[in-house]
């Protein structure tokens, strides 16, 4: 799962349009890992950004994101979608 630094899986991140945020991923696990985040018009899914390759535990990632519209985007593991993933609403 992801995890943010309360301890919360898989949290819903709320973000404003036009302020760049940046993630600070930390793998925890021997596993590579990769955030992919996308967007659902008309039920075709299509990837907005990605962060690098977290190749194992002893890696840590910075990914900087910014949206310029506002609405509700999607996040997972490339590698792992089915357990890792959630939500991202982006407001003006």
């Amino acid at each position: 799962r992801w995890v943010d630094v309360s301890g919360a899986e898989n949290p819903v991140i709320n973000i404003m349009t036009g302020k760049e945020y940046t993630f600070k991923i930390s793998n925890r696990t021997p596993e590579v890992h990769e955030l992919i985040i996308g967007s659902k018009v008309n039920g075709k899914a299509s990837e907005i950004a990605k962060s690098d390759e977290i190749q194992d535990y002893s890696k840590n990632v910075e990914f900087k994101f910014k949206s310029d519209k506002a609405g509700s985007l999607e996040y997972h593991c490339k590698y792992h979608p089915g357990m890792m993933n959630g939500t991202i609403n982006v407001r003006q």
